[in-house]
């Protein structure tokens, strides 16, 4: 049996099992090979030994981290979606695949994190109680950073919106721009002043929603090659489902079954490409719910946390979980850390160290950034979360 460490999902009441297109992507694949599988919830990409996400676990071993990977693995177990395709209809796929994760994801993390009522109203809320306590007071925020960063070095919006007119001129300013993006009071204020003038959030029709942005004047070129090659076709390639398949429906579902207060990109699919609607439509159908084994709770994500933040300062070795239970020196080893974590806690708790209040609350509040996120770059998370560029096409 396979087992599929994923992002966990904020939509599963809209039957979407992750909130990453990737992992939805990879879960699809594996309907559609009709593989024994089941899913596991992560919160943290510090869990994958690469830091990133999806994972694939088989026969009790990490399999592949990351989309490519994994499906080549499949595909090397036999799980091959493309054996009746030529070597042209094979080409077609990865540009295909590749232009699917290069457009349409900008067009996605545009409309989630770019539009300030739908982050508002519906992403940061909901994204909120997924990864619940501590993790909710960051990780919104620091999703939203990452792909505003993403959408600058695309081109697809402008440096200026979040900071001054000569940042973009001057390369040199780079870090004074960081700064201004790294100060989330400034940043609120600016947006609240400015209105979001080159993320407007209304917009009047379809057209006008391209002709203002970029990105979805982009997405709307991408889409239009999607549509001609499905045609009136069931699936891309014919009547059975492909790579491609999988990939157009991780993408469209988080468009077409997630609601927010202003979607124009979900406007512009179901009126302009009926066919890829329907074809999502039709998959979705198709996919079964799957086997969820197990879900991050609380002090799984705090434990993950506390790992990853101790791996930057120390090397933690790889052990297997046959390997810990039957070593006594290890349990032992193991006992005693804990033990020495036991005692600092109750040294701090019976001390009183965390009482003092105005340069505590300082250190404390900067500690997020320095840790958690400091380990997790723009790589890691737009790579993990699905937002992957390069390294998922080497």
């Amino acid at each position: 049996m396979y087992s599929l460490y994923s992002w966990g999902t904020p939509f599963e009441a809209e039957e979407l099992y992750s909130f990453d297109p990737l992992s939805i992507s990879v879960q699809a694949y594996l309907q559609f090979c009709d593989t024994n599988w089941q899913l596991h919830y992560v919160k943290n990409p510090g869990a994958s030994p690469s830091k990133c996400l999806p994972v694939l676990i088989f026969k009790n071993d990490v399999a592949e981290t990351g989309f490519w990977r994994i499906v080549r693995f499949l595909q090397g177990e036999g799980h091959g979606l493309g054996v009746a395709l030529n070597k042209e209809q094979l080409s077609q796929t990865t540009a295909y695949v590749s232009m699917i994760q290069d457009g349409l994801v900008d067009a996605i993390i545009f409309m989630w994190y770019l539009v300030p009522e739908n982050f508002v109203q519906v992403i940061r809320p909901r994204l909120a109680g997924m990864f619940g306590l501590p993790l909710s007071l960051v990780m919104p925020t620091h999703l939203k950073d990452c792909a505003t960063k993403r959408l600058i070095a695309n081109g697809m919006i402008d440096d200026g919106t979040f900071g001054s007119s000569s940042s973009s001129s001057n390369e040199d300013s780079e870090p004074a721009k960081n700064g201004f993006l790294q100060n989330k009071f400034l940043q609120l204020r600016h947006l609240a002043k400015e209105g979001f003038k080159r993320q407007a959030s209304t917009y009047e029709s379809v057209e006008a929603a391209i002709a203002r942005h970029p990105v979805l004047n982009q997405a709307d070129q991408y889409l239009s090659c999607l549509s001609r090659k499905l045609g009136e076709r069931e699936y891309f390639f014919g009547k059975a489902p492909s790579l491609l398949d999988a990939v157009a429906y991780g993408h469209l579902s988080l468009v077409l079954r997630v609601d927010l207060p202003h979607n124009p990109l979900r406007m512009l699919i179901t009126t302009r490409y009926i066919n890829l609607a329907e074809h999502c439509a039709r998959v979705h159908a198709q996919l079964q719910p799957p086997t969820i084994a197990s879900r991050q709770n609380l002090v799984a994500g705090l434990g993950s946390y506390v790992k990853q933040t101790v791996s930057e300062y120390t090397t933690i070795p790889d052990f297997s979980v046959s390997n810990m239970k039957d070593s006594p020196e290890t349990a032992g080893n193991l006992r005693a850390v804990v033990g020495a974590l036991c005692i600092f806690i109750g040294y701090v708790i019976y001390n009183d160290v965390l009482s003092t209040p105005s340069s505590t609350l300082k250190d404390v509040a900067k500690e997020p950034d320095n840790s958690l996120l400091g380990s997790l770059n723009v790589g890691d998370i737009l790579g993990s979360v699905n937002f992957t560029n390069a390294n998922n096409h080497s």
